[in-house]
């Protein structure tokens, strides 16, 4: 069923946030190809791995937590925000007691 949502968003096809996997329609293109070739992967391991089902739920998971990330506007701002470093100062080798 995901598969199926990522290959229509692929073709165009509209998918409603609304929808269980709606969150998949924050993805460009190659990110789509990028998750229907990560899942396809772990799918072909059901077979031969104890582990694919854990495989794939790990996977839906991490791209479920990325696409909250790329929806959120105050995430994606903390993400794209230029970072200031403050150089640290060495530390004395004197008691501070």
């Amino acid at each position: 069923m995901i598969l199926t949502i990522a290959f229509s968003l692929l073709l165009g096809q509209e998918i409603g946030f609304e929808h269980p996997y709606g969150w998949l329609s924050v993805f460009d293109s190659d990110d789509l190809q990028d998750f229907i070739k990560d899942l396809s992967e772990a799918f072909r391991l059901i077979d031969f791995s104890s582990q694919a089902w854990d495989m794939i739920d790990a996977i839906i998971h991490e791209w479920h937590e990325s696409a909250i990330a790329i929806a959120s506007p105050e995430l994606a701002a903390a993400f794209s925000a230029e970072i200031h470093e403050i150089p640290l100062t060495k530390p004395s080798a004197q008691s501070v007691v």
